[in-house]
């Protein structure tokens, strides 16, 4: 499958969207898939519009990104922020798909930005569908869900699929599914981020270990700590199950700090939390060494 060009966006905060895409190519790597991270900030020095005019610039991207789609599944680029040149390149000739995370009080200017992207984008000499775009919201932005009605599944509700877009684990899922499957999202988020994973990928004991022996820095709400207990007691269950250790380790991420909110009482783990993953992990270990 070729592969798949993913621009990070922001209007304000380049550090923001260049962080998240971090924290995606991270984990896509971890599922097993080939994922090259582009940095473009060489080329705030040029001017992009001489290049573009006089010396042929536009193919010569055409041609950096066909190399790119051909060796890795997924081309993962941090854009420049505004409405610069660069920030066009980025955001209109290269992307096939863009991830624009929102500040608390830019959306407007977010959602104009896209517009002249947009345009950018139909004026090209080259073939490029409709922009699909996953918004990633801090705070609730009813405003921007219609830019899922292009991607999100017929029967699912865009504010659905939005209320799962804060979790930097739930957007790399998205992006590792190219934007699909978000009935699945809805219904199971887990099974979601599960079923992201590249299955020539390594075993996925391996993952479930490096998560249970990060519990101990976790710092959750009593509730969430119940949550991660049951979690736990259903992984026990069901150690000779491969896709359902792989769908609870997934749900186990759902539940970390990530998704806590800043007001929230949070405690350190419990002892019975705490022993009983690393019950786990003994037994996955046991079974990662037969397995060698």
């Amino acid at each position: 499958m070729t592969g798949t060009v993913i621009t990070f966006y922001s209007y304000r905060d380049e550090d923001a969207h260049s962080a998240l895409m971090g924290r995606v190519a991270a984990r896509l790597r971890e599922w097993g898939h080939r994922v090259l991270v582009v940095d473009l900030g060489d080329w705030r020095k040029k001017d992009l519009r001489a290049e573009y005019r006089d010396h042929g610039f536009g193919e010569q991207l055409e041609e950096y990104r066909a190399r790119w789609v051909d060796d890795h599944d997924f081309v993962l680029i941090s854009s420049a922020s505004g409405t610069t040149d660069l920030a066009g390149v980025c955001a209109a000739q290269l992307p096939d798909r863009l991830v624009l995370v929102l500040g608390s009080a830019d959306v407007r200017h977010s959602l104009d930005a896209l517009d002249r992207i947009a345009a950018a984008r139909d004026r090209l000499p080259y073939d490029r569908p409709q922009l699909q775009v996953l918004p990633v919201p801090r705070g609730h932005h009813d405003a921007v869900a219609p830019l899922l009605d292009n991607w999100v599944d017929r029967d699912v509700p865009a504010s659905a699929v939005l209320r799962h877009l804060a979790d930097p684990h739930v957007v790399a899922a998205v992006v590792a599914h190219r934007f699909s499957r978000t009935d699945l999202l809805v219904d199971d988020p887990g099974g979601y981020l599960a079923s992201a994973r590249n299955r020539t990928s390594p075993d996925e004991d391996e993952e479930a270990i490096s998560l249970l022996e990060g519990l101990s820095e976790w710092r959750l709400h009593p509730e969430r700590w119940d949550h991660v207990r049951e979690t736990l007691v259903r992984m026990r269950a069901a150690l000779d199950d491969d896709e359902e250790l792989a769908r609870l380790t997934a749900r186990l991420e759902l539940v970390g700090p990530v998704r806590a909110e800043p007001s929230e009482e949070r405690q350190a783990i419990p002892p019975g939390v705490r022993e009983l993953a690393a019950r786990l992990v003994r037994v996955l270990r046991r079974g990662a060494d037969h397995a060698g």
